[in-house]
This record gives C-alpha cells, structure tokens and sequence, in this order.
C-alpha cells in the first residue's frame, strides 16, 4: 500500500474533500513524480480545435514504428477534476512498451472549468478527428481501441453510446475499462479510499444539473439490457477487490454478460482503485499482473485470431 502510504504523508490524515480542487490536483502531481524516462517512444503533442473548445492531445508512438501502427484512444481518470499526460506518462509508456501500439491521449477540459457534456463530446470530436488524419502519422484507423480509466471508463462508454445514438459510425471494436466509474447514482458502500464526500465534491464539480447524472451517458451502469445490447462493443473490465466502484463494476459486467455483449472481467485481489495507473503501486507484482492482462488482450484484438472474451 505504498500509494496510499504516499497519500497519507501528503495529506496529513485529512479527507481529501477537505481540499480544494486546485490543491488535489497539486496532490495528484506530487504523488505522481518522479516523472518517468521515455523509453523510445515519440511523443508528439497537439491542438485539436472542437465546437467546445481546444483540447491538447498527445500522441505516443514506438520511435521505430512509422506506418501501420493501431492505437489506443486513452481517456483518462481522475474524477473529471484533474490529472492529465503528466501525471499517466509511466503508465502510457509502459502500455506503449507492451503492446507496440500507439497512444492518442486527449487532455479534456477539467471541471469545474467545463461540465457535463463538454468533456465526453471534446473526447468524441478529438477521436473522430484522429480517424480524418490518422493515417497521415501512420495510425491504423479501420480498428478503433478505447480505454479508460476511473472517470475514464465513463467517458468511453459515453463516446461507444454516442457513436451509436448519432449514427457516426467510429468503427469501434473494443472498449478496454480499468476500474471504470461507470453509475455515478450508485452508492459507494465498500472499499480502500471510499470517501462519499469526496465523490460528491468531484460530482458537484463536474455537473451543472443534478438530475443530468442519470442520463445514459453520464451513467452508463444505468443503460438497461437493449441499450447495453445496441450501444456497447466488446468489453474487458478491470476491477479491484479494495475499490469503492467495485460493486457498480461487478454489476455493469452483468449487465453486459446478460446483454450478450462480449465482456471479459478480472479482480484485482488485495488492490486499490487505479493500482496501475499511481507511482507508488503501478511497478507492484499484480499491478504487473494486470498491464500485462491489458497488453496482451489488446494485441490479441489487432490480431486475426478469434477474440476470447
């Protein structure tokens, strides 16, 4: 538990409500050094104009790897109130690493800055941006990958129901959640960092309007069985047995399961919510475990064999 060892020492015992945004985003970023060294991949950094503003996206590639390469289009965590490229470049260079593809990484505007719609519709935009010109840097655009994580996993469920709702055909084949936050409505009965107040705080933040929360795109967990059957691609979830959104996860793979979407699940044992994503966690050995869980199925999607989900 060294993250949460790291956490304690910053925050001197203090709920993490008790600080303002702009302090948890300090946090976020003293928790997350020492930044990490590039391994060989190019990073290449951008301004993608959409109808809500500009977002600064990021492209991580394999330095060697010109032509050809799949991506994976990452959303990140964070409670939609913070983080961003530096804050993930350990975990996007170690997914680079693994898999050999390429990383698209929007940075969103964070709430409260912006709410609820503008981050999920800025990562819709930039995404359908990157299949226009993607092939001009050498991405493979036919076979979309989504990833996600914490409110991430919110926001690329939203982008899957959105590209259905709207007819825009993303060629969307995988959506990849870890630890999603997927039903912001659910109660948060269980796990390590479980703080209500906390949560409420990030949604207050993030929401203009209470009731928008259980629409299907702010809460996806909330889609019944057609919805779930109509807008979801293939589906791995990432869980963790000490994660306050454990049990909304678990049920969203039901729903899922039940929808006969294919989706494929695996728990964490003995781990914290975003175990592979903070510094002082990520390079423990079921940490380890799971990137290689994640790699492993994302090349196996690329590839022509069967999907085993």
């Amino acid at each position: 538990m060294a993250t949460l060892q790291s956490l304690g020492s910053i925050v001197n015992g203090k709920p993490f409500s008790d600080f303002s945004i702009p302090e948890q985003r300090e946090l976020f970023r003293k928790v997350q050094l020492p930044r990490p060294s590039n391994p060989g991949i190019s990073v290449s950094e951008y301004m993608i104009n959409t109808s809500y503003g500009d977002v600064k996206t990021f492209l991580y590639k394999p330095a060697r790897q010109k032509e050809g390469v799949p991506f994976i289009y990452y959303v990140h965590g964070g409670g939609w109130i913070f983080g961003g490229a530096a804050e993930y470049e350990a975990f996007i260079f170690d997914l680079v690493s693994r898999t050999g593809f390429a990383v698209v990484f929007p940075e969103y505007t964070l709430a409260p800055e912006k709410q609820y719609p503008v981050q999920q519709e800025q990562c819709l935009q930039v995404l359908q941006y990157v299949v226009k010109v993607g092939s001009e840097h050498g991405l493979l655009i036919d076979r979309l990958l989504l990833g996600g994580d914490s409110s991430g996993g919110q926001s690329i469920a939203a982008v899957s129901v959105l590209n259905h709702q709207r007819s825009l055909g993303l060629p969307i084949v995988h959506q990849m959640m870890i630890h999603p936050y997927i039903d912001v409505t659910a109660e948060l009965r269980t796990g390590v960092m479980r703080d209500p107040a906390w949560s409420e705080q990030q949604l207050r933040a993030y929401f203009l309007v209470v009731e928008d929360r259980s629409s299907i795109t702010a809460a996806p967990g909330r889609m019944n069985v057609e919805q779930a059957k109509q807008y979801m691609p293939p589906t791995t979830v990432i869980m963790s047995d000490q994660d306050p959104f454990k049990e909304q996860d678990e049920a969203f793979v039901r729903l899922l399961q039940s929808a006969d979407v294919p989706c494929g699940a695996i728990t964490a044992f003995g781990s914290i919510h975003a175990v592979e994503i903070f510094s002082g966690s990520r390079n423990g050995p079921t940490a380890q475990l799971v990137m290689a869980a994640i790699a492993g199925k994302l090349r196996e999607i690329t590839s022509d064999r069967k999907s085993m989900c």
